[in-house]
């Protein structure tokens, strides 16, 4: 029995920590590796919170503002994919979350796409949620180099889920 908890005891010690970050200035609060690096920077209308790999194969990226009006957050989604000519891989069908992870990320409206891209001969994944709550907008990207996938995978979706709209 002993030997069974050292064993439990090893493999969870391999475990990365993970650490709690909230920023009232960009009203969010997120759990991300404790081995990652992560960097806050403010605007007039909001700021941008920066989560990202050692390596820099993987990152998470909230950016935070206030639009002059309210628009839904596919609308929001659109208009961001139209700047960028970027085409969505989620059927529009499947963009809006439930009601069930609206409640859990503070949120009144959100809208998700899913992309792909070459950068410097590799492939990329980015996943993109926009959340709103009336003319606040929350947008958070995640970017995943595909070499990166198995290393990283895990920890960029453990950032996303946890990231959450405190008020």
């Amino acid at each position: 029995m002993a030997c069974l908890a050292c064993v439990a005891s090893l493999l969870f010690a391999a475990e990365p920590a993970e650490k709690n970050y909230q920023s009232r200035r960009l009203q969010v609060g997120i759990n991300y590796p404790a081995d990652w690096n992560i960097s806050e920077t403010q605007s007039k209308l909001g700021g941008t919170l920066v989560i990202k790999s050692s390596d820099d194969k993987a990152r998470v990226k909230v950016e935070f503002r206030q639009e002059k009006k309210s628009q839904s957050a596919c609308e929001l989604l659109a208009s961001w994919e139209a700047k960028n000519e970027w085409k969505n891989l989620i059927a529009e069908e499947q963009r809006r979350v439930s009601e069930r992870q609206l409640r859990a990320a503070g949120a009144s409206d959100a809208c998700i796409g899913a992309y792909k891209a070459i950068e410097d001969e590799e492939e990329v994944f980015y996943g993109l949620a926009v959340y709103t709550v009336g003319n606040r907008v929350w947008i958070l990207e995640q970017y995943l180099k595909s070499s990166a996938r198995e290393l990283h995978g895990s920890a960029v979706s453990l950032i996303a889920k946890t990231f959450k709209i405190i008020r």
